[in-house]
């Protein structure tokens, strides 16, 4: 055998041999004949062929047969042994005992990439089993393992005939010059193919392989670092290499302002090609949409419209930031936003503030009756300028002391018109503006009032009151100002006012936001009166009841269909004994009346009349007559009305209205508190009180008893009048909640609130409480959702009143809470009949 064929056989045993060592296999090399007979490996498994011997000392059975069977030999196993090229063999498995290695798979076989040369593997990695480049046939180089292991990589090795500038054998692709391909032959473009020094293609020069070689501009995505702007006329866009390599493309190259929208330019001068702020990315609502460098330029793009002050905007809608008309430089008026964003100012105003008598002040209420004066108190002022509108915002009332209030508000005042200023929102109409901070008071020593603007005193009224005052103190009655002396030097003269007659608010007189009554009406002639009903009142003592009579005055009642007042006009209500005179007789006692709000007169003669309403609390019993009386000169004079015809005919004592009282029979004892309405809002407060008894009882010797923040005495306390039905209720009413219910049984200036105690007191006694005397829970008693405010407390079956003021209040435990409703379907039935939840 030769060397080579030796050395052959060496490298084809070691690939399948896992366990053989080279000792095994210089056995089998010294079997062969020197002769050149032919040496075979078989590596198939045969048991049947008796010249042949087995090593079954692996995971694999090696045959090794001599061509003419005449010498075997037997490989032994070894472990470590060296190879004959002093390499160590990295292929040859480290047992002979058959155990796989730690690294093999489950099938015995080692995988690819183990570094180790599996069954069926030439090579693995860097094990190559010893051979080299020169081992297998070439001159020089690096022997390399295909990536799956199949077979040696020989790529890297020089054949020995590699230089020549010749072609020989399989292993040179080319040599020198002699290259018998080309670009296009290899799936290229255009380009040269050179030989590497070890007789390999070099294909880097051909176009299409991405990289620039050779004598190529470009290849590819592989520009050399071009781009459109180094081209010399473009200055932007996308630049391409040619289908050569020889050169670029610039047909997506682009140049701003050649008036086109061209590559990646999203816009050219004015060209926006149809966007808008609106379809720009960016989220803008509006503004306007530019190109600068042919690039979309959204500076001008805002969030105008959503409602909200971005960056840049002063408004936006409703928000208008920080700023008013005042802010902006006007004295008042409302400012908006236009679409912009920026102030719309055409409704604001710049009316300057008034000077010395410019308004004057010409009503003051500081004595109302069917309010307490803490919501009940209010004043009036007039512009007496005859063009010009004045600016109150900023301007200060006070008094000489501590009160004072400023209006915070933008509050203009036209030329002839009244404002109306009031201690709360509703003190029987509705003000122009509330205050806090500002008494009127009604002592003896009086008070001041006072409007200061710009540090001027534009009016002043320093008025007194009790006893011998100058200035007018009735209480329920406006001191008025007479129209003539509308200036602010004689109103500081108490005798340009007087008490004012026009009613507005159930007994309190006066013409809040109107043009003050005449104080020196004329005397006035009573042409006819009456009582027109009811004309027999039989009923239980304590009760009140409203009584009608009618007048006529030509040329004064007669103006409208409705009421036309007078200062001297003027009615009152009485009653006195059984068939007496009451113009003779003094006991009678008088109540007086005032113009009933709902007349109006429909057809003759009602429609000239004017009618008048009084409350009659029915005295101790017995059997009486009631009568009206007017007066046409402020009472110097009456004329005296019984019912029928009235005084056309004269006074008659059998026509007079017949009163029967008595003393009902119930227990004032039994009633208690059943349901509790309060709506701090509107002041839709009432009380509804229950009599579970089988008589009627007279609800006169029972008061309704406040203790208000916190207080342990009573702080108000107000008689009731009226009867409270067997199995019925009796209702107490605020007159708010009195205008959108129509079951009240008595109403009066209800003021309790969510924190304030309230008592029933009947016959000296403590019938019942809501709440804690001494104790001021805050904003209202309130428990598992149950609260003495702003809700409707309705007492709980099985509970009949709580008679100790002073223990712990827990309204959940008698109480239901609902809704305050101010529906009058609700209203209607709930209120005023009782039924326990």
């Amino acid at each position: 055998m030769s060397s080579e064929t030796s050395m052959r056989l060496q490298l084809r045993l070691r690939t399948y041999l896992n366990t053989c060592t080279w000792l095994s296999l210089a056995a089998v090399i010294a079997a062969c004949s020197d002769d050149g007979a032919a040496t075979t490996v078989d590596d198939t498994d045969s048991e049947a062929d008796s010249d042949t011997e087995t090593s079954s000392s692996g995971p694999s059975t090696i045959t090794v047969t001599s061509a003419d069977s005449s010498s075997t030999g037997e490989p032994t196993g070894s472990t470590g042994e060296s190879s004959s090229d002093g390499s160590s063999d990295a292929g040859l498995d480290s047992s002979s005992s058959g155990d796989a290695d730690s690294s093999s798979s489950d099938t015995g076989v080692d995988p690819c990439g183990n570094g180790r040369i599996g069954e069926d593997e030439a090579c693995d990695g860097e094990a190559l089993g010893g051979a080299t480049c020169e081992s297998e046939g070439f001159a020089s180089g690096t022997l390399a393992c295909a990536a799956d292991c199949s077979e040696l990589d020989t790529t890297a090795c020089v054949p020995a005939s590699c230089g020549d500038n010749e072609i020989n054998g399989d292993f040179e692709a080319c040599d020198g010059t002699d290259i018998d391909t080309d670009c296009a032959a290899e799936g290229f473009g255009a380009g040269t193919v050179s030989c590497t020094v070890g007789c390999q293609l070099d294909l880097s020069a051909c176009c299409g392989d991405g990289s620039v070689g050779g004598s190529e501009t470009c290849d590819g995505d592989d520009l050399g670092g071009q781009t459109c702007a180094l081209q010399g006329e473009f200055d932007g866009g996308t630049l391409l290499c040619n289908a050569e390599c020889a050169g670029f493309d610039v047909a997506g190259c682009t140049s701003c302002g050649d008036g086109a929208i061209e590559g990646a330019e999203q816009c050219e001068g004015d060209n926006l090609d149809g966007q808008s702020c609106t379809t720009v990315p960016g989220g803008f609502v509006g503004g306007t949409l530019a190109c600068d460098g042919c690039a979309f330029d959204t500076s001008g793009c805002n969030f105008c419209g959503n409602d909200s002050v971005d960056a840049g905007e002063v408004c936006d809608g409703d928000d208008l930031g920080a700023s008013d008309c005042l802010a902006l430089g006007f004295t008042g008026g409302t400012v908006a936003c236009f679409e912009d964003c920026s102030y719309d100012t055409e409704l604001c105003t710049a009316f300057a503030q008034p000077g010395i008598g410019d308004v004057v002040i010409t009503e003051i209420m500081r004595d109302p009756v069917a309010t307490p004066d803490a919501s009940g108190e209010w004043f009036e002022i007039t512009n007496t300028s005859l063009d010009t509108i004045w600016q109150l915002s900023g301007c200060v009332f006070q008094d000489d002391g501590m009160d004072d209030f400023a209006v915070d508000v933008d509050l203009t005042i036209a030329p002839g018109e009244y404002l109306t200023f009031a201690s709360s929102d509703a003190p029987g109409f509705t003000p122009d503006f509330v205050y806090t901070g500002m008494s009127l008071s009604q002592a003896a020593a009086g008070d001041e009032l006072e409007l200061i603007c710009n540090l001027v005193s534009v009016d002043r009224v320093a008025f007194d009151g009790g006893g011998a005052a100058i200035f007018p103190d009735a209480a329920g009655a406006a001191m008025q100002l007479d129209p003539t002396a509308t200036d602010a030097i004689a109103n500081d003269t108490g005798t340009s006012w007087c008490d004012a007659f026009s009613p507005f608010f159930m007994a309190d007189t006066g013409t809040p936001g109107l043009a003050n009554d005449s104080c020196t009406a004329p005397e006035l002639t009573i042409d006819f009166c009456n009582v027109q009903f009811p004309l027999t009142i039989d009923d239980d003592v304590g009760v009140s009841l409203e009584v009608y009579g009618r007048v006529y005055v030509a040329g004064q009642t007669d103006q409208s269909a409705g009421n036309d007042p007078s200062p001297n006009l003027q009615g009152w209500l009485g009653y006195g004994p059984d068939g007496s005179d009451p113009a003779l007789d003094a006991t009678w006692v008088w109540t007086a009346a005032a113009p009933n709000p709902a007349w109006i007169g429909i057809g003759d003669p009602d429609q000239n009349n004017d009618e008048y309403r009084a409350t009659l609390t029915l005295p101790a019993d017995g059997s009486y007559d009631y009568a009206y009386r007017f007066s046409g000169d402020g009472g110097s004079t009456f004329s005296y009305c019984d019912g029928g015809a009235g005084s056309s005919d004269g006074y008659a004592a059998d026509d007079a209205g017949q009163l029967t009282t008595s003393v009902g029979a119930g227990d004032a004892s039994l009633l208690y508190i059943s349901e509790y309405h309060e709506g701090t809002g509107m002041n839709y407060k009432a009380i509804e009180i229950y009599n579970p008894g089988a008589d009627d009882v007279n609800v006169a010797s029972c008061s309704y008893r406040l203790y208000g923040n916190g207080s342990a005495v009573p702080t108000v306390t107000l008689p009731l009048v009226g009867v409270a039905e067997s199995q019925g209720v009796f209702v107490l009413c605020h007159p708010d909640f009195d205008g959108i219910f129509d079951g009240c049984d008595q109403v009066a200036g209800l003021s309790f609130n969510g924190d304030d105690a309230i008592e029933l007191y009947c016959d000296g006694a403590s019938n019942d409480f809501i709440g804690q005397t001494g104790v001021d829970p805050g904003a209202a008693w309130s428990v598992n959702g149950v609260s003495t405010a702003d809700q409707d407390l309705r007492r709980a079956c099985g509970f009949t009143g709580d008679a100790d003021g002073s223990n712990a209040f827990e309204p959940s435990l008698e109480w239901e809470a609902f809704a305050i409703d101010t529906d009058i379907d609700y209203l209607a039935d709930d209120f005023g009949q009782h039924a326990c939840p």
